[in-house]
């Protein structure tokens, strides 16, 4: 079930670019095939497989929906599937028609949201009508910020972010010395504010959590030195992740130095290739990364989180991996809306 949702952000995030987001850079060509099939068809598997009482699920049908109004919004033909995957999201909060007023109403404030970037009256509304009356927005006079209120707020949170979201993403091709030589790697800079609560978004800056927060990009994340970190707070030590652009593509497993930084309203983790023989043999990675360092921040600016990241990396025989953005930032700047 997890793969048909994945499966279909994929391929959505394929159809919104299919010249630059490379699916044979996901996995084979019996793969790679399989998830350049159009969203018509992946979206009702991902609508099915989606279980809305977990977090995690919620984020994906957002999410999804979010991109499928994109690409409806591209000139794509995704109509009847965006109706039930929407009807689904509001029918969650007992909407008495969420296949007609409550998915029309949730379309009319999500398509806003993308073309104009902001919360506005007819989008308070809209989102109003298509969770019946379980969300409240409220507007400050003097401060012109919303507040959102009731037991809809997540989820109209989430599609607010998701739709509104202009992520701020660079990503160039530069040459860097590595051994003797230069090799070509891949710079990506992101930047997003947030309205997700301070200790959810801390807790996706520290890498011990990774493999929890992002269990679909993260297959797993193990400590490896100091064999006992402290439970919270700052450390320094050594990990071996394996991860992969989700669970349809092949693990890549890696080891990095990292240094987690924590103080009052600010959460920052380091990291770099960890050094040749810096663990016993059978803690070997895989070498198929050969250059991989950057951060990841937040910090707490009161009306807002804002999380930033840089990456600089290159994967053997990849440099430029297509999926690092947006299905890999995007995921990674969101990551608070995993958090259970």
């Amino acid at each position: 079930m997890v793969e048909n949702i994945e499966l279909g952000l994929i391929s959505l995030y394929h159809a919104l670019d299919p010249t630059n987001f490379d699916v044979n850079q996901l996995g084979d060509a019996a793969q790679a095939d399989h998830m350049s099939a159009d969203p018509s068809v992946t979206l009702p598997g991902l609508t099915a497989a989606v279980d809305l009482e977990l977090r995690r699920d919620r984020y994906a049908a957002s999410l999804a929906y979010v991109l499928g109004l994109r690409f409806v919004k591209n000139g794509g033909s995704l109509d009847a599937e965006l109706q039930e995957l929407g009807g689904a999201i509001v029918a969650r909060f007992g909407h008495s028609d969420p296949l007609g007023e409550g998915e029309a109403a949730l379309r009319a404030a999500v398509s806003e949201l993308i073309d104009d970037q902001q919360i506005s009256e007819s989008v308070a509304e809209a989102l109003t009508v298509a969770f019946e009356g379980k969300v409240v927005f409220t507007l400050d006079p003097d401060t012109q910020q919303w507040t959102i209120e009731g037991e809809a707020t997540e989820a109209a949170l989430m599609l607010s972010e998701l739709g509104s979201m202009g992520t701020n993403c660079n990503m160039r091709n530069v040459r860097v010395p590595l051994g003797n030589t230069e090799v070509e790697v891949l710079v990506l800079e992101c930047e997003v504010c947030t309205q997700l609560p301070w200790e959810r978004v801390k807790r996706g800056a520290d890498p011990r959590n990774w493999d929890d927060v992002f269990a679909g990009f993260f297959d797993n994340i193990e400590v490896v030195v100091p064999a006992t970190p402290p439970p919270a707070g700052t450390w320094n030590g050594i990990i071996q992740e394996k991860v992969g652009a989700l669970i349809l593509g092949t693990p890549l497993i890696t080891n990095l130095v990292v240094s987690y930084f924590e103080a009052p309203r600010l959460a920052v983790t380091t990291y770099d290739l960890a050094p040749e023989n810096a663990l016993p043999p059978a803690k070997d990675d895989d070498a198929r990364v050969k250059v991989d360092y950057g951060f990841w921040a937040a910090t707490d600016e009161g009306v807002h989180r804002r999380i930033r990241l840089l990456k600089v990396v290159r994967i053997e025989d990849t440099p430029w991996p297509a999926w690092f953005h947006p299905l890999w930032a995007q995921q990674l700047l969101m990551m608070g809306f995993w958090v259970s």
